[in-house]
């Protein structure tokens, strides 16, 4: 029994769709009935029981938590019986709407797969010959009487209730149907959702029903509508003369039931006044009862305490829908083009956003998993009015049920809390014309060209003067306090408006004002949720101190770890500069040199207890470090770029870039030495023009930052210097990285046993070459740029000839590709790690020929199943994984399944191509990312064990290299970074050719009895357990969709209709696996682009979003509307008129014979200000384009632009 299907689904829609009216009237529970007759004789309340929606009332397709008209039934007696018992219908009161008749289908349970058209679990009808028809009859627990009998689901049998079971048994002739309560009201034969508490209607008079008035409207708090609907003439606003009369109705509410002793209103006053406030709240939240968002010009904001004003950034390279705070200025300037939006109409509720500075507009998709994308093209985006927190603003859905948020961090991204300020939006007109907004783009375009050149001078400096080292002055000493007169930067007591500023603070950790408060306890941390990466001069985090006075000469600067003693900087690169810009983050920056930072000799310093006390368990050895640095001018701010860092005492190569301190300041002081790095000096001496060209160009940006007219050729020409000069400086660091990267994998290789000729092992004689090369380079005192090149070239040339010595599976062979992972997840671990057991021999495959990179992880297209027994295995005992490790086998049958059966066609110097039997496609690792590709790309294989590999991906776009590893939440194949991890270890095993299939392509998780619209990589025959269709069209009735039976082959890429006739392996119920024949596999020609053929049109590789026009499968049933297919899929368009009978159909929902062949060429066509363009084939060609615009650049064809046909000549 499918019963958890969709379920979260199901309960977010019941959140919007389910809940009580806000027009609920004075309605309250009356007595339990628990007969009958009492039960179809008056007005009634059904209650939910069990484990869903427990003691709420049904009302409509959903539920409430209280009681309002809404929810109010009544049974009415119809003719006939069924097994002796009468027959009623059940109506709802207050709208006259019935529960239509349905029949579950062969091998349905329920209708948990939301069968009807508006996407429900019950549909509704004010038609009462089509309502269904109920036996009511008193429920008993384990009744032989199925028209009575409840059993489980934690329903509540102690108190009397009622079985409401249909007069026909469901299409299978066996099991009676029932009205459930599942995530929503549901039809289904099961007994265990099955139980209704039935109580009578209660309607209170006098004060009862004032305070009953009161509390529906106005809440349990008595809230002056006044305060929640504020009055305004702008968008969002409410009229004033609607909340005036709202506000009056509920201040004499108010005053009548302040008075003291007894109530004086009558019942018929009562009713006056009850129905005043019902009129004036109705009209009060009426859609029309607040002033509409009209297009225009707008700021936009959300409603936190800090307000965050939208914005436009960058990420990944993508552009990207952000937010930051943003103070606007009396007199807007150029500042505000960055936050200003145009908003154009787009439909009912429906608008665009358009970024006036980029031209961009707000997409429904994301451009990372924390930013909605912005794009070319307009993308309507719903509106819709808070039903909490301020509703004079706006709820912004940009898809489904997402609602678009602000973040701090400056993500647009969903969350759907009611109560969230950040997702409640309101719109600030703006009237400022277009040749201002071109004059602020100008502005703005040269302030950024002005940023742009300030931080590659900044560079360019570090790079110039990047051989200055400051050391130590000679005896000089310090302490470990931080309150010694002399020190520079001051505390403000105000974070707002501290003395510090960091270019990537953590948002919701640590303060600045920490680093001046003296209290060790408190402590600033930068930026650690975006992630680890390896800090450099270009890429770091960093400090900016504004000094108390301007400052020159020399300084020291002194730290004290947190007290965690974990993640500190170790070298800062010290800059000055006279014009830092807090607000933009920039200034003129100008590199000093080097400042190494140490702890090695400094004091520990003692924590205080939660009573103030100092507590000596606390205190933290070698807890303060000092550094020197010179300052060659006078300058009021300093920066501190962390551009090494250190995890703790124990992991000195645990480099993680961001960094946390307790305390820090700058003192003057004197007698500290500079010097040159000999690399420099070599330089210097080599390439003495490519020095002094940098030093030119340097000279020419600072004249240009000077007046404030930096220019994009001068930041070229600066850039060029600067990737110059870095290619002349010798770095002998490369010469130690490389030999330590290759020591320590040789090293891992011995300790592993890792050498040898077994699968996974590296040879011995690329061994003893390896190790002989790093004998030459133990010790290396060279500074030249040859010299250092040449030695890390010959370092790598042995590392890369050991590791591409590792026995890999051998070419042409087929195997299967299984975790080596020995981890264990304890019962007691399940909820956070999303499953229990062990991973290990969970065997991979691919789902089919979806070859995006960029799909998330839990979407991923290369999954895993887990074996046999694998939830059973305990960390320890007689469960362990050692003794279950036999009884891991196989969940699932090669013989009917090739997606889990990889081929070798390629394996040399480490690297394998390993290609999917079943789709064809290309297991692929690069860039840090895990997904198919229909091209061949060898992915690099490092053993770690004998036998036991790990994938490595290449580095993300922070410079970190991912592993293929494994997410048992989700169950499938992603990428992650540590190297140690076991869930990131496989092992092949080598098939015989008898141990898997070739002739039979599956089908995971389809219903029996469902048809299925497909497209598959290979042809297909009809052998095997499915029946194949084409698609002759539709009948002259227009509907049905006509088929006609396959009894030969189906080509590669042609789109078929498949029939689950008989599963292979069942899941839950009626779902499992199917297979289709096809061509053998081994041999078989992969096609990867997809045909067209009698109306249907294949995906394979990529999902197609369809038009309104085009038809797609939904439960058994063809249906119309926008929809994305996914990879593997197919649907219907331009289906022709058959007058054929055919050896099949498929019943088309309302309306939709009319819409795939209903397309005139001839008629007038009249199209929204918006629309889509799609081609005859119903494949998305242009998305959401002005009308005006749809046919530009269009080759000669038919289209489909808005839903209509249109001929382009």
């Amino acid at each position: 029994m499918k019963r958890f299907y969709n379920y979260f689904l199901s309960l977010l829609l019941l959140m919007v769709a389910g809940v009580t009216s806000a027009m609920a009237q004075a309605y309250q529970e009356g007595t339990l009935l628990e007969t009958v007759e009492d039960v179809t004789s008056q007005d009634i309340l059904l209650m939910s029981t069990g484990g869903y929606h427990a003691n709420e009332y049904l009302c409509g397709q959903g539920y409430a938590t209280s009681v309002s008209k809404d929810c109010v039934y009544r049974f009415e007696k119809v003719d006939g019986t069924a097994d002796g018992y009468d027959l009623y219908v059940l109506k709802r009161v207050a709208t006259g709407e019935y529960f239509a008749d349905h029949k579950l289908g062969v091998g349905e349970g329920d209708t948990s797969d939301h069968p009807f058209d508006d996407g429900r679990l019950t549909k509704l009808t004010t038609d009462k010959a089509q309502a269904m028809k109920f036996t009511v009859v008193p429920g008993v627990e384990n009744s032989d009487d199925p028209r009575a009998s409840a059993a489980g689901g934690n329903q509540d049998y102690s108190r009397a209730g009622f079985v409401l079971a249909t007069d026909h048994l469901a299409e299978n002739g066996t099991n009676v149907q029932y009205l459930g309560h599942y995530s929503e009201p549901f039809y289904s034969i099961w007994n265990d959702t099955n139980y209704w508490l039935i109580f009578s209607v209660f309607q209170p008079t006098g004060k009862d029903k004032l305070l009953a008035y009161t509390t529906a409207y106005y809440g349990t708090d008595n809230a002056d509508p006044a305060l929640n609907y504020p009055a305004g003439t702008t968008a969002g606003y409410f009229k004033a003369e609607l909340v005036e009369a709202a506000h009056a109705a509920w201040q004499e509410a108010y005053d009548i039931l302040q008075v003291e002793g007894s109530y004086t209103l009558t019942d018929e006053e009562t009713n006056v006044l009850c129905d005043k406030i019902e009129n004036t709240m109705t009209a009060l939240t009426a859609a029309d009862a607040r002033f509409p968002l009209t297009a225009g010009r707008y700021f936009i904001n959300d409603n936190r305490d800090t307000k965050l004003y939208l914005n436009a950034t960058t990420v990944s390279n993508k552009d990207a829908w952000s937010c930051s705070a943003y103070t606007v200025p009396e007199e807007l300037d150029y500042s505000a083009a960055s936050y200003l939006w145009d908003v154009e109409i787009a439909g009912q509720d429906s608008i665009y956003l358009k970024h006036l500075l980029t031209g961009l507009y707000v997409q429904s998709s994301m451009a990372d998993n924390n930013h909605y994308a912005l794009g070319k093209e307009p993308v309507a985006l719903k509106l819709s009015a808070p039903t909490a927190g301020n509703r004079a603003a706006f709820w912004i859905t940009p898809k489904g049920n997402e609602r678009a948020c602000t973040n701090p961090a400056g993500w647009m991204l969903s969350w759907t809390d009611v109560n969230d300020a950040g997702n409640h939006f309101s719109f600030t007109a703006v009237d400022v014309d277009d040749a201002k907004i071109a004059q602020w783009a100008a502005e703005a375009k040269q302030i950024k060209l002005n940023e742009t050149l300030a931080a590659a001078y900044a560079n360019a400096t570090a790079q110039y003067n990047g051989g200055n080292v400051f050391n130590r002055p000679e005896g000089a000493t310090y302490t470990g306090l931080f309150t010694e007169d002399g020190k520079m930067v001051s505390a403000t007591g105000d974070e707002a408006n501290s003395n510090w500023w960091c270019n990537k603070k953590q948002g919701n950790e640590g303060t600045y004002e920490a680093l001046t408060d003296n209290d060790p306890t408190s402590y600033f941390h930068s930026n650690w949720g975006g992630g680890e990466f390896e800090p450099s001069i270009e890429n770091n985090h960093y400090l900016v101190a504004k000094l108390d006075a301007p400052a020159s000469g020399d300084i020291m600067i002194k730290v004290a770890k947190r007290a965690t003693g974990n993640d500190y900087p170790t070298q800062f690169a010290v800059y000055g500069a006279n014009d830092f810009d807090k607000a933009a983050g920039t200034a003129s920056w100008v590199f000093q040199g080097y400042a190494d930072i140490s702890y090695t000799d400094s004091v520990a310093y003692t924590m205080k207890d939660a009573a103030g006390n100092d507590s000596i368990a606390s205190s933290i050895k070698d807890g303060v470090g000092v550094a020197y640095a010179h300052l060659d001018a006078s300058y009021a701010y300093l920066r501190f770029s962390a551009t090494k860092t250190q995890y703790n005492a124990g992991k000195p190569a645990n480099n993680r870039g961001y960094f946390c301190l307790a305390q820090m300041n700058v003192w003057p002081t004197t007698g500290v030495v500079k010097t040159v790095t000999p690399e420099y000096q070599e330089a210097l001496s080599a390439a003495p023009e490519v020095y002094a060209t940098l030093g030119g160009e340097i000279n020419k940006a600072a004249a240009e930052l000077a007046a404030g007219k930096a220019t994009q050729a001068q930041i070229d020409a600066l850039n060029a210097a600067i990737e110059a000069f870095k290619n002349n400086i010798p770095v002998p660091s490369r010469v130690t990285d490389a030999y330590n990267a290759a020591k320590a994998f040789l090293d891992a290789a011995n300790t592993n046993n890792m050498i040898g000729t077994e699968l996974a092992q590296y040879s011995q004689e690329t061994a003893d070459a390896l190790q002989a090369t790093l004998a030459k380079y133990e010790t290396f005192d060279k500074i030249d740029l040859a010299s250092i090149n040449a030695a890390v070239n010959d370092i790598n040339a042995a590392f890369n000839a050991f590791k591409g010595s590792v026995r890999l599976p051998e070419a042409g062979k087929y195997y299967t590709i299984k975790s080596a992972s020995t981890k264990v997840v304890a019962e007691a671990d399940k909820n956070a790690q999303g499953y229990q057991g062990a991973i290990y021999n969970a065997i991979v495959y691919s789902t089919g020929n979806n070859k995006s990179n960029s799909l998330s992880d839990a979407n991923s297209a290369v999954r895993f199943t887990f074996a046999n027994h694998s939830s059973d295995v305990t960390p320890d005992g007689e469960t362990s994984l050692d003794a279950m490790m036999s009884m891991l086998s196989d969940s699932i049958s090669l013989k009917d399944d090739a997606s889990y059966v990889w081929k070798a066609e390629t394996a040399q110097d480490g690297k394998m191509v390993l290609r999917n039997l079943a789709t064809g496609m290309y297991l692929t690792g690069a860039n840090g990312k895990l997904y198919q590709s229909t091209e061949p790309t060898p992915i690099l294989g490092e053993g770690v064990k004998p036998n036991v590999f790990r994938f490595n991906l290449g580095a993300d776009a922070k410079g970190v290299t991912q592993y293929m590893n494994t997410k048992g939440a989700t169950g499938t194949v992603v990428p992650w970074k540590d190297p140690a991890d076991e869930n990131s270890y496989w092992q092949f095993n080598e098939l015989a050719e008898d141990d898997y299939t070739t002739e039979s392509f599956a089908v995971k998780g389809v219903k029996e009895g469902q048809f299925y619209a497909c497209t598959f990589p290979v042809a297909v025959t009809p052998d095997g357990n499915a029946v194949l269709y084409t698609v002759l069209g539709v009948n002259e009735a227009k509907d049905k969709l006509i088929l006609a039976e396959v009894e030969d082959e189906v080509p590669a890429g042609t789109p078929v209709i498949l029939f689950a006739d008989v599963l292979t392996n069942n899941g839950e119920g009626t779902v499992g696996n199917l297979t289709v024949g096809c061509e053998d596999l081994a041999s078989a020609t992969f096609v990867f682009e997809p045909k067209v053929g009698d109306g249907l049109c294949g995906v394979l590789c990529e999902p197609v979003e369809i038009a309104e026009t085009c038809g797609h499968l939904a439960n058994g049933k063809i249906v119309t509307g926008a929809y994305t297919v996914p990879c593997n899929g197919a649907y219907l368009a331009n289906a022709a008129i058959t007058a054929e009978k055919g050896k099949e159909s498929i019943d088309l929902a309302k309306g939709v014979g009319d819409t795939l062949t209903g397309i005139d060429d001839a008629k007038v066509v009249v199209l929204p200000s918006v629309v889509n363009v799609y081609g005859i084939n119903g494949q998305l060609i242009k998305k959401s384009v002005k009308a005006a615009n749809a046919t530009k650049n269009l080759p000669a064809g038919v289209y489909v632009i808005g839903g209509q046909k249109v001929l382009v000549k």
